[in-house]
């Protein structure tokens, strides 16, 4: 078994909100154009030709800002949007 760890990066490339109606088309400058992240993961190698790899990785920096942002009042649990993200792979050596 092995670890991967470490700081990824990521530009956005679109970014938009939706609801049952589908786009809203009304929403500028939602998201921030970079991602910095950390990235934890870990491969088990099952037999000499298969392996199993989990990640997970989330940003460090908000990507965006609360919707309801909407007062000057401090709540600490407005902190912004992040990026989370989990992955499995199943990885198979020809």
């Amino acid at each position: 078994m092995a670890s991967v760890n470490g700081i990824i990066t990521g530009k956005i490339i679109t970014g938009y909100y939706n609801d049952s109606y589908g786009k809203i088309n009304n929403t500028n400058s939602l998201f921030s154009n970079y991602d910095l992240g950390a990235l934890l993961g870990i491969n088990y190698i099952i037999t000499n030709k298969i392996s199993l790899n989990s990640r997970i990785s989330n940003s460090i920096l908000p990507i965006g800002a609360e919707d309801n942002n909407l007062s000057n009042v401090y709540n600490s649990s407005r902190k912004g949007k992040y990026n989370s993200v989990i992955s499995f792979t199943l990885n198979y050596k020809i």
